[in-house]
């Protein structure tokens, strides 16, 4: 037997044996197996945060399982019953919230076999974030273009190195945290994404390889949530 480790999960490998002794070498047929996940449920395949109550429910169940039954209370007072193919199923579900929040989510499920018999109790947990980072305010100052910057969309690459913008933004999120900045050169333009590194800080420096004198800049938080655009007048 072999331990293959590190594998990613639902991903098709291909594998075939060598054997070798004195008198040569014999290869085997090619074969595939698929890896599967770990027996249990995912919301958004293991997602942090969500800004929607509409998720998807991803349940991988023992060997025999046909079915999982899903809730959002531990008690399972109110549940529903999902079929399983092959011990899996991808399950449309609706978190509990009445209003904007920032809370975490937990749904519920057990495992039904062949025979009836259920199996203890699986759980996973989301961050329901649905509201808007705070957008306060963007500064742009013209720089030479930085080999570490984003060139923003629509920029000819010929321009872009001609000329660079250095982008301070003040915005907060208390709730998932700022994810990226959003930079485009026209109302609208094509949008390029700016990861940031530090989601709870209050103000960002980001590069951008451009000779517009003229961008669009908004924040959006982790989970996804926007602020409205603001024009920056690059000085």
């Amino acid at each position: 037997s072999v331990t293959a480790s590190n594998l990613a999960e639902s991903t098709r490998y291909y594998y075939r044996v060598e054997a070798s002794n004195a008198l040569g070498t014999a290869t085997g047929d090619i074969k595939s197996f698929t890896a599967s996940r770990p027996i249990g449920i995912s919301i958004n395949n293991a997602d942090e945060f969500t800004n929607k109550k509409s998720v998807t429910i991803y349940a991988t169940g023992p060997s025999g399982a046909t079915q999982v039954i899903i809730s959002n209370d531990g008690g399972f007072g109110s549940s529903q019953t999902f079929s399983l193919t092959d011990n899996y199923a991808e399950v449309p579900w609706t978190l509990v919230a009445s209003r904007d929040e920032r809370l975490p989510k937990t749904v519920y499920a057990r495992f039904v076999q062949r025979f009836g018999t259920q199996s203890s109790t699986n759980t996973d947990d989301i961050i329901l974030d649905t509201t808007a980072p705070e957008m306060n305010s963007a500064s742009g100052t013209s720089t030479p273009p930085a080999s570490d910057g984003v060139t923003a969309a629509g920029v000819r690459v010929s321009a872009a190195k001609k000329g660079g913008v250095k982008l301070t933004v003040k915005a907060k999120d208390a709730n998932s945290g700022i994810g990226e900045v959003q930079v485009k050169t026209s109302s609208g333009g094509q949008i390029t994404d700016v990861p940031t590194s530090s989601p709870k800080a209050t103000s960002r420096t980001v590069k951008v390889n451009t000779t517009k004198s003229k961008l669009w800049v908004r924040v959006v938080d982790r989970a996804g949530n926007t602020s409205k655009w603001v024009t920056v007048t690059v000085k």
